[in-house]
């Protein structure tokens, strides 16, 4: 590989990178959270670059997202929604866009949904004590969720209990080193 290939590479995973961590900088601001992992894979081809896994798990929330970016257009298109691991009072936790050009971008919050957690929000004092007590939330630690994802080769998924587990059966491709 030429020395230009590495250094438009090293742009690239870079771009990346910053991207996926400004947005757990937005879904996660509670400064008492850990970050567990963060696992993201890209397939890179022909100047676009589309993900296979984005996965990002702290002590508070989990988060799975997908990314688009065209390094030919100059363009991003990257989606990430966060889930808490415990239930909580007066939470928003809506998923979070960021998409543009590389110049000028912005973060998109879909009012429709935002609008639809109005009520879980303003009606938390009821339901979240009685979720707590009935529902068993998601280890702090992420370790087995974090294990699950890294083993797997292509994307992850929700098992009918809401947990996230690894796609099954994904098949390891040689681009995905």
């Amino acid at each position: 590989m030429s020395r230009e290939t590495l250094s438009c590479l090293d742009a690239k995973v870079s771009v990346a990178v910053n991207v996926v961590s400004a947005l757990m900088t937005e879904m996660d601001k509670d400064e008492s959270s850990k970050v567990n992992c963060v696992i993201a894979r890209f397939r890179l081809q022909d100047g676009v670059m589309n993900d296979r896994v984005i996965f990002a798990d702290t002590t508070k929330m989990r988060i799975e997202g997908s990314a688009k970016v065209d390094f030919r257009e100059r363009t991003l298109d990257v989606e990430a929604g966060p889930k808490a691991k415990q239930p909580e009072f007066f939470s928003l936790a809506v998923p979070v866009g960021l998409s543009g050009t590389f110049d000028e971008f912005g973060l998109d919050i879909d009012p429709v949904v935002l609008t639809g957690k109005a009520v879980p929000f303003l009606t938390s004092p009821l339901h979240v004590p009685l979720r707590r007590i009935f529902v068993k939330g998601e280890p702090a630690d992420g370790k087995e969720a974090c294990a699950k994802v890294w083993g797997a080769r292509d994307g992850v998924g929700s098992d009918e209990g809401g947990e996230t587990t690894a796609d099954k059966g994904a098949e390891p491709s040689a681009d995905d080193e």
